[in-house]
């Protein structure tokens, strides 16, 4: 990928209820494909926002939070992860076929994700402990 937002968190404050979200851009035949996946386990119920299903997803930074709005049908997920106060790992990334240092993971950033049902709230949740990588996504 050239590009990308990668989470994960256990809500432990509600049983059976974690979230994973990947968001790439993806060079291929030279052109950039742009997809992503999102599964919200709330309770032992998975709610799954993917560009295959024909969801939406929009992501933002403001500061040290960024932010990713998905959207289907009546749902919409509302992610926001601050990194602010997170300390963070060097990882290898690939970069021109070869895997380089320059990526920063986190696995202490807070997350709030909030489940919205025709605009009702279904679940509020969060976690300070939100496994986090982003790659270049909000660089020109």
């Amino acid at each position: 990928p050239r590009s990308w937002i990668w989470l994960q968190a256990h809500f432990t404050d509600h049983p059976q209820s974690s979230i994973f979200l990947s968001l790439a851009e993806v060079p291929v035949l030279g052109i950039t494909i742009k997809g992503f996946i999102a599964c919200l386990l709330l309770e032992g119920r998975t709610h799954v926002f993917a560009t295959y299903t024909g969801a939406s997803c929009r992501a933002s930074q403001d500061g040290t939070v960024v932010r990713l709005t998905l959207r289907q049908g009546g749902r919409r997920l509302d992610v926001a992860v601050d990194r602010g106060n997170a300390r963070f790992i060097r990882c290898l990334a690939p970069t021109a076929g070869q895997m380089q240092p320059r990526d920063d993971e986190s696995l202490d950033a807070r997350v709030t994700a909030t489940l919205k049902e025709r605009g009702v709230t279904v679940a509020a949740l969060r976690s300070e402990r939100c496994a986090l990588e982003v790659s270049n996504y909000f660089k020109e």
